[in-house]
């Protein structure tokens, strides 16, 4: 078996704490329990193996592009033959910055991570299938997940600007409206 933690680039050390790639270096299948970490993580099946997971004492084979929730309790998992997963694994903190559902709603799920970040994430799946270098798979991820936060980060300006805007014009219509003489609000020539 080979297991390996790769740090981010520093872009992204405040939001992920880690990329991993696991190997399994036999067929053999194996049962064994995940215990909670805290965190968020996305997960790329790159072998011809499955990952299964129990839920409800049935176990369920895990999509090839894994979005795994919070886990608050031990996880029941099989592995059944060769896998290759790369993943990455998100701060507790910082998982909502790449989301735009309540990360709250994944807690103890699995689901398929490129129904909730969409085709832009299954085509970096079919590339990585491609890409033989273990560094340039987390060049691709990284460029991905750059490209997430700078629309989050996008958002969140435009929504604070949002805000400050609503509340300046509150105060102003406050202002207008208890003032005992008429205001004229003049904006300058092309506003």
């Amino acid at each position: 078996m080979v297991f390996k933690e790769l740090l981010p680039e520093p872009r992204l050390q405040p939001y992920i704490k880690c990329f991993y790639l696991y190997e399994s270096d036999s067929d053999r299948s194996y049962d064994d329990i995940v215990f909670p970490s805290g965190t968020m993580e996305v997960i790329f099946n790159l072998g011809a193996g499955n990952w299964k997971s129990k839920k409800d004492d049935t176990f369920f084979t895990t999509p090839p592009v894994e979005l795994w929730g919070q886990i608050t309790k031990p996880l029941a998992i099989q592995s059944v033959g060769r896998n290759i997963m790369l993943g990455f694994r998100f701060y507790p903190h910082s998982a909502a910055y790449f989301f735009d559902e309540k990360v709250s709603e994944f807690n103890n799920e699995i689901v398929d991570a490129t129904h909730v970040f969409g085709p832009k994430l299954r085509t970096l799946y079919l590339r990585l299938l491609e890409t033989a270098d273990l560094n340039a798979k987390v060049a691709m991820i990284e460029d991905y997940l750059r490209s997430r936060l700078s629309a989050t980060e996008k958002s969140i300006r435009r929504s604070n600007l949002s805000g400050i805007l609503s509340a300046v014009l509150k105060r102003i219509t406050a202002t207008i409206i208890s003032c005992p003489f008429p205001v004229v609000i003049t904006f300058p020539h092309g506003t």
